[in-house]
């Protein structure tokens, strides 16, 4: 199956603003077939995530120094 043919258009993609939360974005990414977010600022493109994304940067979080000692 090539890509094209499982994503019909942009418009079955989650298109969050640059300032939404990633919390809010993790569900709408899990009920989406693309695992990808077309970030929209203005309805002009700034940037894409993808949900592999999104577990670097909750793997790093868990795993950084920096951030155990701002929960601490």
């Amino acid at each position: 199956m090539s890509f094209s043919s499982r994503i019909r258009s942009a418009d079955d993609l989650p298109t969050p603003n640059p300032d939404d939360p990633l919390a809010e974005l993790v569900p709408e990414l899990q009920a989406s077939s693309a695992h990808r977010a077309l970030v929209l600022e203005g309805g002009r493109l700034v940037g894409i995530v993808t949900s592999s994304d999104i577990s670097r940067v909750t793997s790093w979080l868990s795993s950084s120094s920096a951030w155990r000692r701002k929960t601490l």
